[in-house]
């Protein structure tokens, strides 16, 4: 596997690592972030859909049984769900991809489309994910949720403390879980 830069600001560029000029042009699509599945596929949140880029032609991707599979000038790729994607993230213990769109939140399998709380959509803008497997999904106006087995097994907020109940950017976690005590929230570490 070659070494590869992909630098997103706007469009995603390809770069070798030992070269200043772009390799190729990936997507011109307003790219939000960007993630990879297994080292290979890059798959990215855009203003259009997200989009995955399928690198070698013998690869199978998990998603494509249940997406269709497109080719054009810059590449083979699958178009996920026809929506405005804020943010992308492949879950590190499960072949699930977690996109956050601008309706709601889901995560694709090989099999299936998931939606995270379909009765009280979720107003999402970024992901991470702790060792233990749970999903941090950072919000418009809900604060920080803890999602865990497809459940919401936690929510932050400015009632909780949190200066704001917008987050943009969540933080690098460094703790595997928290735990409401009677006076604030706790961490315990990994």
């Amino acid at each position: 596997m070659k070494k590869r830069l992909y630098a997103a600001q706007g469009d995603v560029k390809e770069f070798a690592l030992n070269q200043t000029k772009p390799t190729r042009n990936l997507f011109y699509s307003s790219v939000k972030n960007c993630t990879l599945y297994k080292g290979e596929n890059l798959i990215c949140a855009t203003s259009g859909y997200p989009m995955v880029e399928v690198k070698n032609p013998k690869d199978t991707f998990f998603l494509q049984e249940h997406f269709p599979l497109t080719e054009d000038k810059r590449g083979r790729r699958i178009h996920l769900r026809k929506e405005r994607a804020r943010y992308v993230m492949m879950d590190k213990l499960k072949e699930q991809l977690w996109c956050v769109y601008s309706d709601q939140l889901y995560y694709h399998t090989a099999k299936e489309d998931v939606v995270i709380s379909p009765e009280d959509p979720i107003a999402g803008l970024c992901l991470a994910q702790t060792n233990d497997g749970t999903i941090w999904v950072g919000t418009i106006n809900d604060g920080v949720l803890g999602i865990k087995n497809d459940s919401i097994v936690l929510r932050l907020n400015q009632k909780d403390g949190l200066v704001s109940s917008l987050w943009r950017q969540t933080p690098r976690l460094r703790y595997q879980s928290y735990r409401r005590t009677p006076r604030a929230h706790q961490s315990e570490s990994a």
